[in-house]
């Protein structure tokens, strides 16, 4: 009797269990689509409330991660656009599109080096989009700028460290002459009037 009563609350538990998770992923199925359907309709700050939601109810699918990414992406928010192709990135290492959205992320918020990287990676596996490869020599482009501008700068740096390394031996020189003098005018001389008065 004991046995049966075990396997009972056992099949019911598996039963709730079963039937908990039927209805999170109709509710995430449901919360998804119509997530779709507001980005379609360009109303993405209703769009992104339903992304955020579906994640909540099941997050473990990539997708979502990537279209909220892109959605964030429309509403100008980057760190969470990036946090998001992040996210699919890890989980999927081998989609490209993610590499595509996370350049245009880094390249909005002037990081033309993480930029280029990604979006490299993106041309490489798809040389046929325009938009990436604008982007790409855009962010190329300010990439040399930066190495530019720091080999100026170490160009500069080195300069100035000669003319202040001459400078401290121009003054080292100075204080030889500063000394000598002293010496020759304050020893040398009353010395040798002292030597010729005695002698």
């Amino acid at each position: 009797m004991k046995a049966f009563q075990y396997f009972c609350w056992l099949w019911l538990g598996l039963y709730l269990s079963y039937n908990t998770q039927a209805q999170e992923a109709t509710q995430y199925r449901d919360l998804y689509l119509a997530a779709r359907k507001k980005v379609v309709a360009k109303d993405y700050e209703a769009a992104l409330a339903l992304y955020d939601q579906s994640i909540k109810k099941m997050p473990y699918y990539p997708a979502v991660y990537q279209e909220r990414a892109d959605v964030k992406m429309l509403l100008e928010d980057y760190q969470g656009a990036i946090a998001d192709y992040s996210h699919v990135l890890d989980k999927k290492p081998y989609l490209i599109k993610p590499l595509r959205g996370r350049g245009i992320a880094y390249y909005f918020l002037d990081n033309p080096v993480a930029a280029k990287a990604d979006l490299e990676k993106y041309v490489k596996e798809n040389d046929n989009d325009t938009e990436a490869k604008s982007y790409l020599s855009q962010a190329q482009a300010d990439v040399a700028e930066i190495e530019r501008q720091r080999a100026m700068q170490e160009n500069e740096r080195q300069q100035r460290l000669a003319a202040y390394q001459q400078e401290l031996a121009l003054r080292r020189q100075a204080e030889i002459r500063y000394y000598r003098s002293v010496y020759y005018w304050y020893v040398a001389v009353p010395y040798t009037f002292c030597y010729i008065r005695y002698y």
